[in-house]
């Protein structure tokens, strides 16, 4: 090309694009449409499990990588536990409503443009067994009804020993009066 001082020549070089690998992070965790009250949640959920009461069975995942130059292109993709994965989605949402109790980890990865993958990011949670259905609730329950059972019987005979000592008493008194 020409300028005021002469030709230039520019040799063009070819620059081979390096795409980074995605990261993603969880933006926002809702248990029972409130939002968790955490500062840096992607640094807490590596190392803590969040204990959840059995009322809390709701819950809700917001994630995001980002990708400034393709930023329509990225796709998520979750799973629960050891199921398998879901489908690739742009969604990065995702709600489970009436969890079962027990322990949970969720996982969400991402992919870019170009297919790479991001590395699964967790968050473990722990919905609490219900009373009810808690193994010393139940034996407490059965012994109660053990000892009620036993008490009933007990008074049931006590009193039919009671009727019959009564009986006996009458019939020997009406027996002596009529001896008499």
């Amino acid at each position: 090309f020409g300028g005021i001082y002469g030709l230039t020549s520019y040799q063009g070089v070819k620059v081979k694009e390096k795409l980074l690998k995605p990261i993603v992070h969880f933006e926002n965790i809702e248990v029972a449409y409130k939002a968790i009250d955490s500062i840096a949640i992607n640094k807490w959920a590596l190392n803590h499990t969040l204990k959840l009461k059995e009322d809390q069975n709701h819950l809700a995942f917001t994630f995001r990588t980002v990708d400034l130059k393709h930023p329509e292109a990225i796709y998520y993709r979750y799973k629960l536990n050891d199921d398998v994965w879901s489908p690739w989605t742009s969604e990065n949402k995702v709600t489970f409503a009436n969890l079962d109790y027990g322990d949970y980890t969720f996982s969400v990865q991402s992919r870019n443009s170009v297919w790479d993958k991001s590395d699964p990011k967790t968050f473990q949670f722990h919905i609490t067994t219900p009373l009810h259905k808690r193994a010393w609730f139940k034996q407490s329950i059965y012994i109660v009804l053990v000892v009620i059972g036993f008490l009933i019987i007990w008074l049931f005979f006590r009193r039919l020993k009671q009727r019959n000592k009564e009986e006996k008493e009458r019939l020997e008194l009406e027996n002596h009066l009529l001896s008499l």
